[in-house]
């Protein structure tokens, strides 16, 4: 039995600085807390190179005109879909 007491004793004390840790950070809120070291202080944090990666694929997929509709190249090229349509079928 012994065991088991001293187990839970160990337990109920890292709860207890757990519990500490997390009372210190969200004490802190300024944002720029030495410990902190993201913006917002204890907002949400991406990985850079997620963040990075995903506006890359995002401007990939601006540039790639292939896949943008009549309306869509109409709208870039600052005509009326009609007169797009009409110089894409000529060109073609």
């Amino acid at each position: 039995h012994r065991g088991k007491r001293e187990k839970d004793e160990s337990s109920s004390s890292s709860k207890r600085r757990r519990k500490e840790r997390r009372l210190e950070r969200k004490g802190s809120g300024s944002g720029n807390s030495e410990s902190g070291g993201g913006a917002g202080g204890g907002g949400l944090v991406l990985a850079q190179n997620k963040v990075t990666a995903g506006h890359a694929r995002k401007m990939r997929a601006a540039k790639d005109l292939g896949s943008k509709s009549a309306a869509d190249m109409a709208a870039v090229f600052g005509v009326k879909v009609d007169q797009f349509e009409e110089t894409r079928q000529t060109s073609v």
